[in-house]
């Protein structure tokens, strides 16, 4: 039921029980139970939650304490990596590890390749979601496109980028025409955007 959690590659899944539930009693019926693992994803849970059913009532929850240990093939890194590099096919590769307790592990290389890197991390690291940013499209000295929305008009200019920039964030841009420096949000490679 709960398999869509999972990474797709997941080779082995092993519950190393440390405390099993003590016998428990119940009324007659058709009995029927549901598995809710203490962490959401899986990844990580420590234990699962037994809800017993009876004839589709409540019955009862039992709680099995252990250690959740998947193996799976995930994006570690070759060599050490500084903050600000892209990752290429030279510093990264697929290893099978044990992912107990990483939280969102890149299960494709697919992933990670073409990423910068958010802080320098050594040889031998799997690499996670906090890692990686996407690279700046726009970069400080950079011509761009000034697209200036009003309702359905639309204006555009030329301006210069005064810092490097992501899709989505803001960063200044000087109007070449009118030589004032606005504040604009990044679209894509070149192009930047403002209301008024």
């Amino acid at each position: 039921e709960n398999s869509s959690h999972l990474p797709k590659n997941a080779e082995e899944i092993r519950f190393i029980p440390i405390h099993a539930p003590a016998e428990v009693m119940v009324p007659p019926g058709k009995l029927s139970w549901k598995v809710v693992p203490s962490r959401p994803g899986i990844i990580g849970s420590n234990s699962f939650a037994i809800h017993l059913l009876v004839d589709g009532k409540p019955a009862g929850t039992q709680v099995v304490r252990g250690r959740l240990e998947i193996k799976a093939e995930v994006a570690v890194t070759v060599t050490g990596v500084q903050r600000g590099d892209l990752l290429s096919a030279a510093n990264v590769t697929m290893q099978q590890q044990d992912i107990t307790g990483i939280d969102t592990p890149f299960t494709e290389i697919s992933e990670v390749i073409g990423k910068q890197m958010a802080r320098t991390l050594p040889a031998g690291t799997v690499l996670k979601a906090d890692h990686l940013v996407l690279p700046p499209v726009v970069k400080d000295g950079e011509m761009v496109k000034i697209l200036a929305r009003k309702k359905t008009m639309l204006v555009s200019a030329h301006g210069l980028a005064r810092a490097n920039g992501r899709i989505g964030e803001m960063i200044a841009v000087k109007n070449i025409s009118s030589n004032k420096t606005i504040h604009a949000r990044v679209e894509g490679p070149g192009t930047v955007t403002v209301e008024f």
